[in-house]
């Protein structure tokens, strides 16, 4: 093709260049939305079972610990299997229920909301766990450090289980797995309290065990994360 027949065919179809082009993205409506803002934004769109779950927990060590006098390290073990249910579920609503499109072609991406959903439930159970640990240590003959292992084993364990199930199984069947799942780590966890006894008194042990179950929730977190960038690219 010789040059004035290809500046020609440029001349046709070349697009005109924007004119005002920097005033009307002044003037364009929306503005760019902080990390704050969108974290708050996501925040408000949790579920608000996720947060009377969390609430329910800690009103029941709260009362066991001060009024009962009991020793409730067993029991609010035994709850944290149902406390990671309920932040699998929330994190992975949008494939349980098939959003995940509609989600895509929203303002913000679905990578984003995904790690904004976790990085709020995550820091939402951080604190708590902090709440949990002292009533859980106020009758019991284990250390702070050793409740504090024992009450995240539990969690992490429903977590990876949970995060692994979600990215595998889709629909209401993955929901119905995690929450068999979380009730059998629960029951397991609390009927075989002398097991646990002897596991957490050898604290080496415990902390290979929980050192073991944060790299694999990491991984999994990594997984469902590069699955949602899969299923964008999925749409053509």
């Amino acid at each position: 093709m010789n040059r004035k027949l290809r500046d020609a065919i440029r001349g046709a179809f070349e697009a005109p260049a924007p004119m005002h082009k920097q005033e009307f993205l002044r003037n364009a409506p929306g503005q760019r939305v902080s990390i704050l803002s969108f974290m708050l934004s996501q925040a408000g769109y949790i579920r608000k079972r996720v947060l009377a779950m969390s609430m329910f927990l800690f009103a029941l060590s709260l009362a066991g610990a001060c009024f009962l006098k009991m020793d409730m390290l067993w029991i609010i073990s035994a709850f944290m299997p149902f406390l990671a249910l309920s932040a699998v579920t929330e994190n992975s609503r949008s494939m349980t229920y098939g959003m995940e499109e509609l989600e895509m072609s929203s303002r913000f991406s679905l990578r984003n909301v995904v790690l904004a959903r976790m990085g709020i439930l995550g820091v939402f159970h951080l604190l708590l766990l902090c709440l949990l640990m002292p009533l859980a240590y106020v009758h019991s003959t284990f250390t702070l450090p050793q409740v504090g292992v024992y009450l995240l084993i539990p969690y992490l364990l429903t977590d990876v289980a949970g995060l692994w199930i979600t990215r595998n199984v889709r629909g209401k069947e993955g929901l119905y797995a995690c929450v068999g799942v979380a009730v059998c780590i629960s029951a397991i966890h609390f009927l075989l309290s002398n097991v646990s006894v002897f596991f957490i008194s050898h604290f080496e042990w415990s902390m290979a065990a929980l050192i073991g179950l944060i790299i694999l929730c990491i991984k999994e977190t990594k997984k469902m994360v590069q699955q949602t960038e899969e299923l964008r690219w999925n749409l053509s």
